[in-house]
């Protein structure tokens, strides 16, 4: 008699084509803990995901827009770029004393 082994969560290289992924191929894709996927949905249900009875899935395009509604940084608080026009002398480089 073979000993079973565990079943594990096989992470499909190609979780994007999917309808849904579980918490822990949506974690391992967003370089998360199924711990902060698990406590998301508790609390703050900032990424979006569906119940079938206690299964959890997600739609991983369904979470993409949600973390693009989400963004911080790049280019909507960018900082405005600075000129690169040489700076005139001013106005105090001219007060010499002598």
């Amino acid at each position: 008699m073979h000993a079973e082994q565990p079943k594990q969560h096989a992470t499909q290289p190609d979780v994007k084509h999917q309808l849904g992924v579980d918490e822990y191929q949506l974690a391992e894709a967003l370089k998360v803990s199924v711990g902060f996927l698990r406590k998301d949905r508790r609390m703050a249900k900032r990424i979006p995901f569906y119940k079938l009875g206690d299964l959890v899935r997600y739609d991983i395009d369904r979470v993409r827009e949600a973390l693009i509604a989400i963004e911080e940084g790049g280019a909507k608080g960018a900082r405005p770029k600075r000129s690169t026009a040489p700076k005139t002398p001013s106005a105090h480089a001219d007060k010499g004393g002598g």
